[in-house]
């Protein structure tokens, strides 16, 4: 009699020349960035003055070598993290996320798995969201370990004395030049203070993008729209940092324009949703008949950070989570199957009770349409309004249930 082999896992599946390939293509995009290193780091130990260095070699001799070796090494660190974690979770995490959906996921729909996670354990597949993150924090990682001011020409670093750029400088470019000393004080200080609001602008969504990959990691929900979200988290809070330095000498408290800068690119989400919902509030003020969207947080057990994560997905209200796919989010994310299919209950009936969604849930506990078919199958539906309660409010929302009914 011939045993029937069970089916192996997607650990078994991946064939030693795809995990090679895998490693050749993090080698081909960590290797400039070692090379280039290892480049400076030689630099730096030659006798030379920034003077005699022409190009840009001559940052090797802007700082003490001892402390310009130690920022390079920082520097590779911070961003050597961005291409390891997706190569890492390729070969450590992938095949936990493929085990875990074959356990939740009814048999009838684990076709609509396979493919797709085979796809998704491949370091190809992070490849470019990935050579777009690490230029992001290459760049931002170098103006902020490397990046030296000076006032005036002849000293190592870069010489401002020459001028800025509009966006660094705004309004304060009117005081380059000249003869007057305090009129250039005023020019350099903003100068510094741009420059200090950016990088910590960096420096805070880079910590905050640290946070996110690791959570993706553990939580099996590493995709490329985690490296994409990261870069673009970064810029932008880099930018509006800098924006924000232009007021930061205003605010009538001195010294505190990294410290903002900082907690601003680690919650700029939050800062744009307070003053999306402030406009959208004013908005509905003026407008009472504007159309107002159910928000994912009246689902039960969701968070900032799980909103988050479906809006990176395209659902950023219960009405549009109602026509998801359990199956295709729990493929997409790091929730599990039972979740996910509970939320996309609860949301179907948020969109349909709409207001009287949390009096529903507060008299009769029922949270979901699975929860709400199932009564309806033992009869709960006729008990309740057979029982005409007295309070208006729930009368109404059973009315509303009688027609719903008709929908299941």
């Amino acid at each position: 009699m011939i045993q029937e082999r069970a089916p192996k896992t997607l650990k078994d599946t991946r064939s030693r020349a795809s995990k090679q390939r895998d490693f050749t293509r993090w080698a081909i995009l960590a290797g400039p960035l070692i090379i280039v290193v290892a480049g400076l780091w030689y630099e730096s130990m030659q006798q030379r003055s920034c003077q005699d260095v022409p190009s840009f070699l001559a940052v090797a001799h802007w700082f003490d070598p001892v402390f310009f070796q130690y920022n390079l090494l920082l520097g590779l660190l911070a961003i050597l993290i961005v291409p390891t974690v997706p190569l890492l979770y390729v070969h450590a995490m992938a095949w936990r996320k493929k085990a875990r959906l074959e356990r939740e996921i009814p048999a009838a729909d684990l076709w609509k798995v396979d493919h797709r996670l085979q796809i998704r354990s491949r370091y190809k597949f992070y490849l470019g969201s990935t050579v777009l993150t690490t230029i992001i924090v290459t760049l931002g990682i170098s103006i902020l370990l490397l990046f030296k001011p000076v006032r005036a020409a002849g000293q190592c670093g870069v010489d401002f004395s020459h001028g800025a750029n509009m966006l660094m400088m705004g309004t304060y470019i009117a005081d380059f030049g000249g003869t007057d000393p305090a009129a250039f004080d005023v020019y350099y200080r903003h100068l510094v203070a741009a420059l200090a609001g950016f990088q910590f602008g960096f420096l805070g969504a880079y910590i905050y993008f640290l946070t996110s990959l690791s959570r993706a990691y553990f939580q099996l929900d590493l995709t490329p729209e985690t490296m994409v979200d990261g870069a673009v988290r970064i810029a932008v809070a880099s930018v509006i940092s800098l924006v924000l330095s232009f007021g930061s000498d205003r605010i009538g408290l001195p010294g505190t324009g990294p410290v903002i800068s900082f907690f601003f690119g680690f919650f700029p989400r939050r800062a744009l949703a307070f003053l999306e919902q402030s406009a959208l509030a004013l908005a509905r003020t003026l407008s009472p008949s504007d159309y107002r969207t159910i928000p994912l947080s009246v689902l039960h057990g969701m968070s900032y950070s799980h909103e988050l994560r479906l809006e990176r997905e395209g659902f950023d209200g219960a009405e549009n989570l109602s026509h998801a796919d359990a199956v295709d989010l729990a493929v997409r994310t790091g929730f599990c199957y039972s979740q996910l299919r509970q939320w996309i209950g609860e949301a179907w009936l948020a969109s349909h009770l709409r207001d009287d969604y949390t009096l529903l849930v507060k008299y009769t506990g029922i949270l979901s349409r699975d929860e709400l078919e199932h009564v309806i199958a033992c009869g709960g539906v006729e008990r309740l309004l057979s029982t005409a309660p007295s309070d208006p409010d729930m009368a109404r929302v059973l009315g509303k249930l009688a027609i719903i009914r008709t929908l299941l």
